[in-house]
C-alpha cells in the first residue's frame, strides 16, 4: 500500500535535484519534447539539440559546450553520455573529475579541455585540448567469426600539443 499523509493523500514525489545551468545559448532550437531556456536549471534527463550551440555548468565545475543536432544525458552533476553530435568540456578545478561516456568509449577528465565528436557507426572521436584525460575506456564487442574473443570497437583518440599531434585508432 502507497503511505497515506494526514487527510488520506498519498506524498507528493519530490522533485529531482538540479545538476547543472544552462549558461548560454546561440541559435539554438530543440527537438520536439525539449524545451529548455537559457538560465533554466537541468535535472537528470536527455537533452536533444536539433541545431545552435548550448552551454551547460555542471555543478561539479565542468562546462560543456553542445553543438548541434546532438544528444547529451546529464547522469549526473560530474557524469553524462553523449550519443550524438559535438561537445567540448572543461573542468576548471584539477581536484575535481568529468566522465563522459559514449556508445564505444568512456572518457575520465581530471582538470582539462577535451572535445569529443560522435561520427557514423557511433565512432567516438576525441581531442584533448589542455591538461590530461586520465583513462580512456575502450569498449569491446564479441569477435565476428570467435564469439569468445572479444575486439575493440570504433574508436580513434588524437592528442594534441602545440609541437605534435598522435592519433591512435582502435577497431574498424
Amino acid at each position: 500500500r502507497p503511505a497515506r499523509t494526514r487527510g488520506g493523500r498519498s506524498p507528493r514525489t519530490a522533485a529531482p535535484p538540479a545538476i547543472a545551468q544552462i549558461l548560454r545559448m546561440v541559435d539554438a532550437v530543440w527537438s520536439s519534447g525539449t524545451s529548455v531556456a537559457q538560465g533554466a536549471s537541468l535535472t537528470p534527463g536527455k537533452l536533444q539539440l536539433r541545431r545552435g550551440l548550448v552551454e551547460i555548468q555542471s555543478n561539479s565545475g565542468a562546462t560543456i559546450l553542445l553543438e548541434g543536432p546532438a544528444e547529451l544525458d546529464l547522469l549526473h552533476a560530474s557524469e553524462a553520455a553523449l550519443y550524438s553530435g559535438r561537445a567540448v568540456i572543461r573542468i576548471s578545478d584539477p581536484d575535481s573529475a568529468f566522465k563522459l561516456v559514449t556508445a564505444t568509449a568512456q572518457l575520465v577528465d581530471l582538470g582539462t579541455e577535451f572535445g569529443v565528436e560522435i561520427e557514423a557507426g557511433d565512432k567516438t572521436v576525441l581531442q584533448v585540448y589542455e591538461g590530461e584525460v586520465s583513462s580512456v575506456n575502450i569498449q569491446t564487442a564479441p569477435h565476428p567469426y570467435n564469439p569468445y574473443q572479444k575486439v575493440p570497437e570504433s574508436v580513434r583518440i588524437t592528442l594534441k600539443t602545440t609541437e605534435e599531434e598522435k592519433t591512435i585508432e582502435a577497431g574498424a
